[in-house]
This record gives C-alpha cells, structure tokens and sequence, in this order.
C-alpha cells in the first residue's frame, strides 16, 4: 500500500466534444493543451458522482525494470490522490518476456481480493492487459473505471502480438464500462496514433492526449489523479 498526504484538484473537468467519435490525432493536436496540461479530446459522459472510489490497482508495463521503473507513476499517483486512497502495485511475472496467461493470472488473483469502489490503471502493456482481460471475462464487482495509459494498440493497424491483442468483442463487452486513455504526443515507445485507434474502437472513451509528454508521462500522474478523485 503506497500511501501520501498530497491530494489533487476536485475541479470540474471540460470536455471538447467531437460529433466523429473517429476524429484524428492530428485533430487532436491542433487544439493541443499547454505543456504538462491535459487535453480532454472526446468525453461522451461526465464521471457518476456519488461513487465511493478509494482503491487502484496499478497495473505496470513490460520490459526488464519495468516494475522499478514504473514505480515513479505509481508514487506520482498516490501523492496526487492523497491519504483516503490505496494503491496496490503487483509485480508481474517475466516482465522482460510477458505472456498474456501469466500476466491475466495475476490479475486475477489481485481482482479476486477486490471490492466494490475499486478502479484499475494500466500502463504501456499493463493498459493492454487490462483491457483484452476485462473483454474475455467477466469481473465482479467490476472496476467503477478504468484508466490506460501510454497504451499500445494491438491488433489490426495497430502492433501485431496476439497474446495480448484487443478482442473483437471489446467494444460491445466494455460499453458501458467508463474508461479513459492519456498519451504523451511526444511518446517515443508508443507512437500517439494508437490513441486515434483507441478513440475508434470505443467511441464512448475519455482521450486526453498530453502535450509534450513521453511514454512514462514525464512520471507525472496529476491529470490521471484528478479525473479519480471526479468519481467521488
């Protein structure tokens, strides 16, 4: 459990709305926010009030070192939603060579000791697995949100890997799933065009795209804190 006293903004969130749910990157980036800033690109509903959210469960990347180095988020997270909030970060087998199988068991051995008023944050690989497992199963209680971050697109115009790519089946299993996505523009891992991807496959997402920022958000999570801290 990562804990910290500093806590972020309960502002409201603005939202510019695109009637194309297929609305490009380059669209995105011409109404780009200030550097460090997030830009809320399409937002087909506003977060439900009234949930009682106080556990994430973080959900790291691949590649040797990852869970070191996705630590970062994780301390960036919980110091922006404060003290009422617990964060649980699982190290995920074979981080250097993920399979699908391995990384799901994990998962659901994490989401097995959850209960209602949880939400689930993946990052890079971590945002993938997420969203492939949640289509392929059927999770209770489920997530309140989830939140993806820096995410690949794997599947058709996307990155080739079966093992982790994104079901056929997702759109219509996770439509009314709330869920949000944050790209840095300036992501040298994940090119931004996969967050285009993103927005079309789930037309009813929240897609921020983030100004000026790489594939590990500059280790800053104050935007991805902000919209959980709306849930309450």
């Amino acid at each position: 459990m990562i804990d910290s006293t500093l806590s972020a903004s309960k502002g409201q969130r603005q939202c510019v709305m695109h009637t194309d749910s297929r609305a490009s990157v380059a669209a995105h980036q011409r109404q780009r926010a200030p550097a460090g800033m997030g830009l809320a690109s399409h937002c087909a509903f506003q977060p439900a009030f009234g949930l009682v959210v106080t556990d994430v469960l973080f959900i790291q990347g691949a590649g040797e070192g990852a869970h070191e180095v996705d630590a970062k988020l994780v301390a960036s997270l919980a110091a922006h939603l404060g003290a009422e909030y617990s964060v649980r970060y699982p190290a995920m087998p074979a981080e250097g060579e993920p399979m699908y199988a391995a990384w799901a068991s994990t998962l659901s051995r994490e989401l097995a000791s959850t209960e209602a008023g949880f939400v689930l944050v993946g990052h890079s690989l971590g945002a993938s697995l997420v969203l492939r497992y949640l289509a392929l199963n059927d999770v209770e209680p489920r997530p309140a949100a989830v939140f993806l971050v820096s995410a690949p697109f794997i599947g058709p115009r996307g990155w080739s890997g079966a093992d982790f790519e994104l079901p056929l089946r997702a759109a219509a299993k996770l439509g009314t799933t709330m869920m949000f996505f944050y790209h840095g523009d300036a992501d040298e891992v994940v090119p931004a065009a996969h967050v285009g991807l993103y927005e079309q496959a789930f037309a009813h997402a929240t897609v921020r795209l983030l100004a000026a920022r790489n594939h590990q958000l500059h280790d800053d999570l104050s935007a991805i804190a902000a919209d959980i801290r709306l849930l309450h």
